[in-house]
């Protein structure tokens, strides 16, 4: 086979989004998602359209054309990091070649490969416009130094795929940024996709975890089918205004606070955040899903189950600590959530609170079904003076509950057992897909190409 023709349908496996049209999208604008140009491939036309960077990408039909066509031109050439001398002997220290590897791909307009292998860095990693893929979980990343162990992903188009990255304990700080997992900072049109976060990678008790996902001042991205385990912040945290953003086929376990977070600090910023098909569980802080400020996000069809310090499952606030903004036009739909919430903390497994002088405003939740909750009267929890909040066709072993100068138009839903028939079975399950889907979607098999 020609090489650049197996070499397309590698990069077509590796940077593929497949979303089902769902229903509800049809407020926002056309927007075509372009992979073929993350995938280093020319333009090509779909669904009628041409191929251009997203402005807005949350549209599920939009979503679904981005399988590239496998005869749309020729693929650019790779830099392999055992080129530049990194040794991946999980000994020595290939600090200095992935970097080099990185850099020169960015200097010739290349792609980078890290073939299977244990590649020790000392130092924070920078990925600066370009695209760095793995052979999946036999790539991997190991952060010799805690203080130094943040990879950062910055500029036009930056894609990360396929490989395995173990971290040291992470600091709560948020001043310490060197500890983070990998940051998102200032990117644009930007791909995290299949890399497992092992916060345990080095042997941390259960109290502690390593890297998480945080995405500062960024746009037009998507979070794609990673699994993140035993982070000790949130998991997923997008914030500093970052906007127009994919977070899908996620699974993250044991976060050590929120799972998935949008948050606003200050000022307002609409978000056009979709969180979709995520799998989120066994939180040991935190909150699973939520949107503190965040405004314009979309929480669909995800599967949540089960939370430690009795936070909430979904959690849409304004909080005085942070001085956030007010979270609005919010929609909580599809989802699944179990054994959340709890009267440590006095949530819901759904909770509303307006916590400062910035209302909840203008947010809809519909068809979820909610159950194990841990009293009756927290299944959803209202609190505060909010605007606009309607509940439609929720599905409950429990009730809903107003507090203070809460009110809401509650439309449908019936009250259900605490463990239905449905509940927990492998049904529940396969409607959502697999996070880290590593053998189909990073190809044991790629290093042959760059031989």
């Amino acid at each position: 086979m020609d090489a650049n023709v197996l070499m397309r349908d590698i990069i077509d496996q590796i940077f593929l989004v497949d979303v089902a049209t769902r229903p509800g999208f049809a407020r926002w604008k056309s927007g075509c998602l372009a992979v073929a140009l993350l995938a280093g491939l020319p333009p090509s036309t779909v669904h009628g359209e041409t191929a251009t960077p997203c402005r807005d990408i949350r549209d599920s039909s939009q979503l679904s054309c981005v399988r590239t066509q496998q005869a749309a031109g020729t693929v650019t050439n790779v830099v392999n990091v055992r080129d530049t001398g990194a040794k991946g002997d999980g000994k020595t220290d290939d600090t200095a070649a992935l970097q080099a590897a990185f850099d020169e791909a960015r200097r010739r307009g290349r792609m980078v490969w890290l073939p299977p292998g244990d590649y020790n860095y000392t130092n924070e990693l920078t990925i600066d416009g370009i695209k760095v893929s793995g052979a999946g979980p036999r790539t991997r990343l190991l952060a010799a130094t805690p203080t130094r162990q943040r990879i950062i992903m910055t500029g036009e188009r930056p894609a990360f795929a396929c490989v395995q990255i173990l971290y040291h304990d992470l600091q709560r700080d948020g001043s310490d940024h060197g500890r983070k997992g990998i940051m998102v900072q200032n990117a644009s049109d930007f791909l995290v996709r299949n890399i497992i976060f092992n916060g345990q990678g080095f042997g941390a008790t259960p109290e502690f975890g390593g890297g998480a996902l945080f995405i500062y001042r960024s746009s037009d991205g998507q979070i794609l089918n990673n699994h993140l385990t035993y982070t000790t912040a949130d998991a997923i945290h997008i914030t500093g205004g970052s906007r127009n953003i994919v977070v899908q086929g996620n699974l993250i376990e044991y976060s050590g606070d929120d799972g998935i977070a949008v948050v606003n600090y200050g000022d307002p910023v609409r978000n056009k955040v979709l969180i979709q098909n995520n799998v989120v569980l066994n939180n040991r802080w935190g909150r699973n899903i939520s949107a503190v400020g965040g405004q314009d996000v979309q929480i669909l069809h995800n599967y949540i189950m089960s939370n430690s310090a009795d936070g909430a499952g979904i959690y849409i606030a304004s909080e005085p600590a942070y001085k956030t903004a007010g979270p609005k036009d919010i929609l909580v739909q599809d989802n699944v959530i179990r054994d959340t919430g709890g009267p440590g903390k006095g949530h819901g497994q759904i909770m509303l609170w307006t916590g400062n002088d910035n209302p909840v405003e203008d947010v809809t939740i519909r068809g979820n079904t909610i159950q194990s909750s841990k009293r009756k009267d927290l299944a959803i929890v209202v609190s505060n003076k909010v605007n606009n909040v309607v509940l439609e066709e929720n599905d409950a072993d429990g009730k809903t509950t107003l507090r203070r100068d809460a009110s809401v138009r509650e439309v449908g839903g019936k009250a259900i057992a605490a463990t239905s028939e449905r509940a927990g079975k492998t049904a529940d399950m396969t409607a959502i897909p697999l996070a880290a889907d590593m053998s189909r979607q990073c190809p044991a098999n790629a290093a042959r190409v760059f031989d």
